[in-house]
């Protein structure tokens, strides 16, 4: 059985009613919110009378959907190019024309006065933000300020070691005493002060600390004849996955060489930047696999070498002279010697005990990338540890290395360096020259 449709309410209004009746029915359908019925009602009257003012101010409540026309003061939008506004205002009397325009000036008036309270708070509202901006600069300057007159005064005291290392060796090289002149008798007395001239400045030059960018770097060499300083980053960058493909590693082509040269170099302020010298390069081949290193380049941020990290942490030997296996007649794949302490870096971290549960806070090793080629050109030389950590007898004091290489030893055949983190330690030559 199919339903009958329902079919919208009529409204039959008899010719003979009054235009004041069909208003006053209007206006009380306007009240209970019946719309449709309200504007039906509305439009019967200009039917009879299109010059109707009060009509098309019902059409216009219709239409705002308000229920009383004093409501329109209260209106939260201009209603005056409305249609049926516009042709109220045409056709009303005097009286009528005052009420419905004071109706539409209380609606201006609050809309301007609105506003106007908008434009205030969009005022104060810049001001502050030009203030902030105003304050975050001048933060941003002092820190500044003090970040360069820090990084001038380390340069300057760099500078006096550097001058009174000089005046030691000039006054070395001409047998003289370089506290009184003097010439240095056979024994290295000053034959008229009668003292052993000493200096503590090449210790000095290489306990200093220099911070730059975000990081504390530590002086590893100086060359006093071009006033200039080697820096390692005490800290390891591994914020970054890093993106390599499993291309060949060479120290010129790599994604690391491209960080650093970019985004890391670009992090130092300009004053730092400008005191960071180009170096030349050299990428020699693995010295135990004869892998290939690549081009020399020209770097303002660099990775140390195999070779480097030999020199400058220490130099037990086994580097030249690869040493064998305890059992059979194969070569070993690290360097392990006494200098392994000297190259490792170590990390704050959290672990868990094993048996207990309990979480305790250990220093743990931390790799660190170098530029050398590993045993083939899939891998990279590294100095760190492989090997996992154990917690004996739940003494949680008591937190041991176990493994194939232990902290600070230097992995020569490398390890695979597809999607690892960076874990780089930057190294760079710093100029002493005065500006």
């Amino acid at each position: 059985m199919q339903k009958a449709s329902v079919q919208p309410a009529t409204t039959v209004i008899d010719p003979a009613t009054s235009i004041e009746s069909l208003m006053m029915r209007g206006s009380l359908f306007l009240e209970d919110g019946d719309w449709q019925r309200a504007d039906a009602y509305f439009e019967r009257i200009l039917d009879r009378d299109p010059a109707y003012a009060p009509a098309y101010i019902g059409k216009l409540c219709v239409e705002l959907q308000i229920r009383k026309e004093d409501q329109l003061a209260n209106q939260k939008r201009s209603f005056d190019e409305m249609p049926n506004y516009q042709k109220a205002l045409r056709f009303a009397q005097s009286e009528y024309k005052t009420k419905i325009v004071e109706l539409y000036l209380s609606v201006k008036g609050h809309l301007d006065a609105e506003a106007r309270q908008k434009a205030e708070d969009d005022r104060k509202r810049q001001e502050q933000i030009k203030e902030e901006t105003l304050q975050k600069k001048a933060t941003e300057q002092v820190e500044l300020e003090y970040r360069r007159e820090n990084f001038m005064s380390i340069i300057d005291i760099l500078r006096s070691y550097f001058e009174e290392l000089k005046h030691m060796q000039e006054s070395e090289a001409q047998g003289l005493c370089p506290i009184c002149g003097g010439k240095i008798g056979f024994f290295g007395k000053c034959k008229v002060c009668k003292t052993r001239p000493t200096s503590n400045a090449k210790t000095n030059i290489l306990k200093t600390i220099v911070t730059l960018g975000r990081y504390d770097w530590s002086v590893i060499d100086y060359d006093t004849k071009n006033n200039k300083i080697l820096l390692l980053c005490n800290d390891i960058l591994n914020k970054t996955t890093s993106s390599y493909s499993r291309a060949d590693f060479t120290w010129e082509t790599c994604d690391w060489r491209k960080f650093l040269s970019d985004d890391f170099f670009n992090s130092f302020y300009d004053f730092e930047k400008q005191r960071i010298l180009k170096s030349k390069i050299i990428n020699r081949n693995n010295p135990w696999y004869g892998t290939n290193g690549g081009n020399e380049t020209h770097d303002y941020v660099f990775l140390l070498s195999l070779e480097e990290v030999v020199m400058y942490f220490g130099d037990s030997g086994q580097l030249r002279n690869r040493p064998k296996k305890n059992y059979g007649n194969y070569y070993v794949d690290a360097i392990e010697d006494q200098f392994n302490e000297n190259r490792a870096i170590y990390e704050s971290c959290s672990v868990k005990h094993y048996r207990t549960g309990e979480t305790i806070t250990v220093n743990l090793p931390r790799k660190w990338w170098l530029r050398t080629p590993g045993k083939n050109s899939k891998y990279v030389v590294c100095v760190g540890f492989s090997g996992h950590y154990n917690q004996f007898n739940g003494d949680i004091d008591k937190c041991a290395l176990g493994g194939t290489y232990t902290a600070g030893g230097i992995n020569v055949d490398g390890s695979e360096i597809y999607g690892v983190s960076r874990m780089l330690r930057p190294a760079l030559w710093l100029n002493l020259e005065t500006k």
